[in-house]
């Protein structure tokens, strides 16, 4: 019942990132050689088919070669609405099955698990007056709003328009210093593909080009007149901790006698002080 009434969800992620790993499949790409056979791409190399039975839930694919639940099925079965018998319990129809499997005949219909995110495949269904009035209300406003349209359509291609520009403004930068590092943004820059990747690299960016405007914060005279010899009049870090490397204690001398004579100093001794 906790399948039926999706309160489950690894069976749901689980589909969700199979099917979003071939998402820039196109549809048109696959072949429909009958009722459960299809010839699927591989979303890595376009020369690449793979043979899928949905009739028994296989694929010539090196995932299901133990019998997993793969991509390419999760594409079929997302793509045409075909049932596959490993799919994971993720739709109306699945968590119905379960739920009679559970309560018999004192199970309810199949609309009492129907879910906030379920769209109706059902075509022939009648809509209720709610759902019809809002079904026009909606029309309407969408057809009274062409110009809002044309105004977000001229603000985008503005927006890129900037973008090319900045882009041939960074071309000049490019130069021998910086080759190394245009070479590491590259393939970054290639894996962009969806708008929600674009949206996580520009807000990644963002803090470190950020410029910082405001000033310091000022420091009163009778704070610096209390500071110790040594620490600085400004608004810095005070140092503390271990010295750094060029203020610590001359090491000893090697007591070497052939070094010291060729460096022309005096013997280290072995005992006392002042070596």
């Amino acid at each position: 019942m906790a399948f039926a009434h999706g309160r489950r969800a690894d069976p749901r992620l689980v589909y969700t990132a199979l099917c979003d790993k071939i998402r820039d499949v196109d549809t048109a790409a696959a072949t429909v050689v009958d009722d459960y056979r299809y010839l699927v791409p591989s979303c890595s190399r376009t020369s690449t088919i793979y043979t899928v039975d949905a009739e028994f839930g296989l694929c010539a694919c090196v995932s299901d070669q133990s019998g997993a639940f793969c991509k390419h099925q999760a594409f079929v079965h997302e793509r045409f609405k075909v049932p596959c018998p490993n799919a994971p319990a993720v739709s109306i129809d699945d968590r119905h099955k379960l739920a009679v499997v559970a309560l018999g005949r004192n199970c309810p219909g199949k609309d009492f698990f129907r879910s906030m995110l379920d769209v109706c495949e059902d075509h022939d269904d009648v809509l209720s007056p709610a759902a019809a009035a809002c079904d026009n209300t909606n029309n309407n406003i969408t057809a009274s709003s062409p110009t809002a349209a044309a105004v977000d359509s001229d603000n985008t291609v503005a927006l890129v328009d900037k973008l090319k520009h900045e882009i041939t403004r960074m071309q000049g930068l490019v130069t021998q210093n910086t080759a190394s590092a245009v070479e590491v943004l590259l393939p970054l820059l290639q894996s962009i593909k969806t708008e929600q990747d674009l949206i996580a690299a520009v807000y990644l960016c963002r803090p470190v080009l950020r410029t910082r405007k405001v000033g310091a914060i000022k420091v009163q005279p009778t704070t610096i007149a209390r500071r110790r010899p040594g620490v600085t009049r400004g608004c810095k870090r005070v140092p503390a901790g271990r010295p750094p490397a060029e203020l610590q204690r001359p090491r000893k001398r090697p007591r070497v006698l052939a070094a010291n004579i060729h460096r022309n100093v005096p013997h280290a001794k072995s005992h006392g002080v002042g070596h």
